[in-house]
């Protein structure tokens, strides 16, 4: 299977044009609480990071229990199993309108990201990964305002004093995923709320190691500088900067090392927020990889593997490589349908590289600058 291109119920559809929805799915990857499948929560858990609670609460026919919790500067981790009974199928009793909250002893609550569920071979049983950003918003005392707070942890303290709250069952009538109307007759599957199950514990807080830095690398005429590091135990993230070669939305792609560990890239966004784009101006974005670090000294590598701009939805930028393509005797087909499109590699001169070929095509028409930029740092 070619790089660029991806099969989907028979069909072949480019890479780029599903890059977006896969960058959302790698996030809710499920696992088992009692055999991490995450490679960087095993070992988060081997190293004795995780703290275990085994707190267990009943409401009416569903029992929650609070197995373990995490939290560093750049990533809060709530592990729990849901039981029922009376033959009631534990994935019954999660809506995706009634996210559980984590809150802080001051009543901050922090951002919801999601939930990783597993069910496992028993259907009355599932266990479940609450997972959370670490910004959070904090209630104004006599108002309906409320405090954001993107610099929670600084200064970073030693513990966190959390509450978990979860609420079972439906909040609001629902039908095929979409909330009803108020006033609206509950449907038969409807759910009565069970809860809320409410758990108080205190965690540690991992700090994170920072290395300001400045690196600067050029290539291919395209100047990129490394401006800091932040590292915790789950996550790296990097600051990355260039200027803008032309008015197109460039985005750099890349993956990370530390030691035998390698992170790919999670997530990314502007530091500043969106600017339009422009040539010449200077954008800093914060790329941000799961990977393990264990707090200990260690050497990091951010390779940059490229800059590209994003490819558009229809087959215009896919018949504009199909040219460059047919330039070295590659022959595609890009077909576009209602809602579709797919593209079919006819032939490959033998010898020829069909990625590498589309990655030339790209460089030749702008929309791609092929690196790597890599930046070494060494962690204290």
């Amino acid at each position: 299977m070619h790089k660029f291109l991806s099969r989907s119920g028979g069909k072949l559809i480019p890479f780029f044009a599903i890059f977006a929805l896969l960058s959302l799915l790698l996030t809710s990857i499920t696992y088992a609480q009692d055999e991490f499948k995450n490679p960087v929560l095993e070992a988060v858990s081997e190293a004795g990071f995780i703290t275990k609670i085994g707190a267990t609460k009943t409401i009416g026919d569903a029992t929650v229990t609070v197995d373990w919790a995490y939290a560093d500067t750049q990533n809060l981790m709530v592990g729990y199993t849901l039981k029922t009974t009376n033959g009631m199928k534990a994935s019954d009793l999660l809506s995706s309108y009634n996210s559980p909250y984590l809150i802080d002893d001051s009543g901050a609550m922090f951002s919801y990201s999601n939930i990783e569920p597993d069910t496992g071979d028993q259907s009355d049983t599932m266990t479940i990964i609450g997972n959370y950003y670490p910004q959070a918003v904090r209630p104004i005392k006599g108002s309906d305002n409320f405090d954001i707070l993107n610099d929670y942890f600084n200064p970073v303290p030693d513990k966190i004093n959390l509450t978990f709250s979860l609420t079972l069952g439906d909040m609001q009538p629902s039908q095929d995923g979409m909330p009803l109307p108020k006033g609206s007759l509950k449907p038969a599957n409807y759910i009565e709320p069970i809860g809320p199950f409410n758990f108080d514990f205190t965690i540690p807080v991992y700090p994170p190691v920072v290395v300001k830095q400045a690196q600067t690398i050029q290539v291919k005429g395209l100047s990129m500088t490394l401006q800091q590091v932040i590292v915790t135990p789950t996550k790296t993230t990097a600051m990355i900067c260039f200027k803008l070669p032309d008015s197109q939305d460039w985005i750099p792609e890349g993956m990370v090392n530390i030691g035998n560990n390698a992170g790919y890239l999670a997530g990314g966004a502007p530091v500043d927020g969106k600017v339009a784009p422009a040539k010449g101006i200077n954008r800093c974005s914060n790329l941000v990889f799961n990977i393990f670090h264990d707090t200990k000294p260690a050497a990091l590598t951010v390779n940059i593997d490229h800059v590209a701009t994003s490819m558009g939805e229809g087959p215009d930028d896919w018949n504009k490589i199909k040219g460059e393509l047919a330039k070295h005797n590659i022959k595609i087909d890009v077909i576009s349908a209602s809602h579709s499109l797919d593209v079919k590699v006819i032939s490959v001169p033998e010898g020829v590289d069909y990625d590498r070929a589309v990655i030339e095509a790209r460089e030749a028409l702008g929309n791609w600058l092929q690196g790597p930029w890599t930046f070494k740092v060494n962690l204290p």
